[in-house]
């Protein structure tokens, strides 16, 4: 099994057909003091795995800062792999984790590590920046 997309968004949905689409990519956020109190996330995940690997599964978040420290873990989040349409053609599920409010200590790179049935995947990194206030009218 292997993480194919993380990345974080505005919105997305799936079609009944099963299309994923996503609303307003990015990867930093900005604000003038801390703490950083971000509304709303989205997070956007698409698993792929084999035949073998169609079922049931489990996937949960754990939020490290800059030092690596554990910030916060998400309860386990069920998702399943569905049976191959076609025989040798890998399978894949989208996963959209509705997040929020983000809060933010630290203008630092946050991580978020993507945990499947307790083995990591994968890592998406989110950017808390200072913005930086605008310049001061010449005299």
């Amino acid at each position: 099994m292997r993480l194919d997309l993380a990345l974080f968004a505005q919105a997305a949905n799936t079609t009944a057909d099963g299309k994923l689409n996503i609303l307003g990519e990015f990867n930093s956020i900005m604000g003038t003091a801390g703490p950083i109190i971000f509304p709303t996330a989205t997070l956007v995940l698409r698993i792929v795995g084999t035949a073998l690997e169609s079922g049931e599964h489990r996937v949960g978040l754990r939020q490290r800062n800059a030092d690596g420290d554990l910030i916060w873990t998400s309860p386990d989040i069920p998702f399943a792999l569905p049976a191959p349409d076609i025989l040798g053609v890998p399978v894949r599920s989208a996963l959209i984790v509705q997040m929020g409010p983000l809060v933010f200590p630290e203008f630092v790179t946050y991580t978020y590590e993507i945990v499947v049935d307790g083995q990591h995947l994968d890592d998406v990194e989110l950017h808390v920046l200072r913005q930086q206030p605008p310049p001061s009218p010449g005299v």
